[in-house]
C-alpha cells in the first residue's frame, strides 16, 4: 500500500501563472527587485526561500539573464496544506541604451499531503475534505491570489508600467 497522496492545486485557475512582458529602460534592475519584493509580500523565511536557476551573460549585446525563485509559504500553511510560489524572470538588454523586454511569470499554488493509516480513517478524512476542508482550500487560494496580485501590482509600479503589454 502506498505512503499517502498528495494534491498539487493551481491558484490563479483557469490560468497557470501571471505571466506579463515589460518593455523599457534597465529591466535587469528588477532582477535584483524580485527576490526581495517575493520574500516581503509572502513572508517569506530565508530557510524557505530558494534561488533555484540565476544566469546571466554580459558577453554579446544585448545583455541576457534568466531567474528562478521559489519560496514556501510557512506562516499560512497547516497540518495538511502549504503554499508554494514560483517566480520566473528571462529578458535581456542593450548594453549601451539600456532599453529592453522582461517576462515575469508568477506561479502560486497549493500543496496538500495526506498520509495512509488504515481504510477507515481514509474513509473519514475523505468526507473531511469534502465537506469541511474546502473551506480552509478556497481561503488558502483566496489568499494566495492575493498576494501574487499585490506581486503584479508591485512589478509593475518598479518598472514604472501601468498597463501590460502582453497579459496570459
Amino acid at each position: 500500500m502506498a505512503e499517502g497522496f498528495v494534491i498539487k492545486q493551481d491558484v490563479l485557475v483557469p490560468q497557470h501563472e501571471y505571466i506579463r512582458e515589460y518593455t523599457g529602460n534597465n529591466p535587469a534592475r528588477l532582477f535584483k527587485l524580485i527576490p526581495n519584493e517575493m520574500q516581503f509580500l509572502w513572508q517569506l523565511e530565508t530557510s524557505m526561500f530558494f534561488e533555484d536557476k540565476i544566469y546571466w551573460d554580459r558577453s554579446g549585446d544585448p545583455i541576457t539573464f534568466y531567474g528562478e525563485w521559489r519560496g514556501k509559504i510557512k506562516n499560512m500553511a497547516d497540518n495538511f496544506t502549504t503554499p508554494w510560489v514560483k517566480v520566473n524572470m528571462q529578458g535581456y538588454q542593450a548594453a549601451q541604451t539600456k532599453i529592453g523586454t522582461a517576462t515575469i511569470k508568477i506561479y502560486p499554488w497549493l500543496q496538500t499531503e495526506f498520509k495512509y493509516t488504515n481504510p477507515l480513517y481514509n474513509f473519514l478524512r475523505y468526507f473531511y475534505v469534502k465537506t469541511l476542508y474546502q473551506k480552509q482550500i478556497h481561503e488558502f487560494v483566496k489568499r494566495q491570489k492575493e498576494i501574487a496580485e499585490k506581486f503584479d501590482k508591485a512589478i509593475r509600479e518598479m518598472f514604472e508600467v501601468h498597463h501590460v503589454g502582453k497579459e496570459q
